[in-house]
């Protein structure tokens, strides 16, 4: 089923699509041999040299290979490899806890593989908020993966390998080879052995800059941080473009989309689109999934910035307790003391769908209270609400007291300055933003001070 779906989007991104445009297509490693020229080392032999007026450097990332001993020998997969397995591997080892990483671990448990989880921190998906990171990894222990934590790796060893896999070509059959890893608890230093079939590195990407001439084309690059380029994606020369994993530090298939509309409109038609206007949000595709837009609370708080956050639980969220998915929130960032939103954060079954209505509102300001998502109507029975109930929160913020007036026959509102305390800005949601929550919270402004005197 996954290989028919595979085959099913894959015209997209392939030769035939390329050349079905009309654009010219040469297979095999292009070289810089000067600023506007390269060379073309074709797949079925002989060379083509090609002179350009403008060029894109569109090589991507790989996966970043840690220096554990033994492991360069093991037949070991990446994110690349891991999807050309035919049969499934009785147990399983992930090392990393980043969005790859967890995705492939709670995947293989849940197909029925013994999943061993190996990371040298405590942390699982080191950049979300704790809270975040925690549902998502109690959720993976209950779907049967194990984390390994706080380790040093030893070494890996290959105990059995008849079929004689490489890192090159990694097991894709039933055919495994046994291998083991050795890890130190850092605390204790007691070593301990893992036996496994099946080993996957997701332990970040590199990009892709060696072997293509970027010296002789006058391109800076770093190996580590890969090839720079300015806010309109032009390299040292400017007749060079960068886009995508080879240049960006938003390593998503999304980004690379949208900065190649970038480079083509920047180079071809006068355009000015910057990468620093971008709004980037994404998501890990866990069970939930955790969709980030925008700043992170940790990531203000470290830069000193003061914001107002407001947060909406699912526990009385009706859908979320109909779907059994109590766990997640949305979190909201505002600017303190206004409606700007500066960041988000959603766990949910369809976090992932859910963040677009906040990216939407972070790129074109459309703010959280009243005047923006507070009036926007979102239908019930569903996650979705959750949004709504954030900018429920930031609405009521603006609500003033009111209490009865020396003559009590009609009321009026206190010092401007005494707002209605906002309930559950850390809290669940209000149920379903129903008529009763909206009215009572109102109520509450009137019926708390009904009988006092001015």
């Amino acid at each position: 089923r996954m290989r028919k779906l595979r085959a099913r989007i894959s015209p997209a991104d392939s030769l035939g699509g390329t050349t079905g445009v009309g654009a010219a297509a040469f297979q095999g490693w292009a070289t810089f041999t000067s600023p506007n020229t390269l060379e073309v080392k074709l797949n079925a032999g002989g060379t083509r040299n090609i002179r350009f007026g403008k060029a894109v450097v569109a090589t991507g990332g790989s996966a970043a290979v840690p220096p554990i001993p033994g492991l360069r020998e093991a037949p070991y997969h990446t994110n690349v490899s891991l999807f050309n397995l035919s049969a499934l591997p009785r147990r399983l080892v992930v090392i990393g806890a980043g969005p790859i990483g967890l995705e492939m671990a709670q995947s293989f448990a849940l197909f029925g593989s013994q999943v061993t989880c190996i990371l040298r921190s405590g942390k699982v998906l080191p950049k979300e908020d704790p809270d975040a990171a925690k549902i998502v990894r109690q959720r993976m222990e209950e779907d049967g993966v194990e984390f390994v934590t706080n380790i040093s790796y030893e070494k890996v060893e290959v105990r059995q390998n008849r079929a004689g896999w490489t890192p090159e070509n990694p097991c894709c059959t039933a055919e495994f080879p046994e291998m083991a890893i050795t890890v130190k608890d850092k605390a204790t230093g007691e070593l301990r052995t893992i036996e496994f079939d099946a080993i996957l590195v997701a332990t970040g990407r590199k990009p892709n800059v060696e072997g293509l001439g970027l010296e002789a084309a006058g391109v800076a690059y770093d190996r580590k941080t890969g090839v720079h380029v300015d806010d309109f994606l032009r390299t040292s020369n400017p007749s060079i473009y960068a886009v995508g994993d080879v240049c960006s530090r938003y390593q998503f298939t999304h980004v690379s989309g949208t900065q190649a509309q970038m480079a083509v409109q920047n180079a071809f038609y006068g355009g000015k689109e910057r990468v620093s206007e971008m709004v980037v949000p994404w998501v890990t595709f866990t069970e939930p999934e955790v969709a980030h837009v925008g700043a992170y609370g940790h990531e203000l708080e470290a830069a000193g910035v003061e914001c107002d956050t407001y947060t909406a639980a699912f526990e009385h969220n009706d859908r979320a307790i109909l779907e059994g998915a109590t766990e997640g929130f949305v979190r909201v960032h505002c600017k303190k003391g206004s409606e700007e939103i500066i960041g988000a954060t959603i766990v949910a079954p369809a976090a992932g769908e859910m963040i677009s209505e906040l990216t939407l509102a972070i790129q074109f300001k459309i703010p959280l209270g009243k005047a923006g998502l507070g009036s926007v109507i979102h239908s019930y029975p569903t996650i979705a609400e959750g949004v709504g109930g954030v900018a429920f929160q930031c609405k009521m913020k603006a609500w003033e007291k009111v209490v009865p007036s020396e003559t009590n026959d009609s009321l009026r509102v206190v010092n401007p300055t005494e707002r209605l305390a906002v309930p559950g800005r850390q809290g669940p949601c209000p149920k379903s933003l129903g008529v009763g929550a909206v009215l009572g919270a109102a109520a509450a402004a009137v019926l708390s001070l009904l009988f006092a005197r001015v």
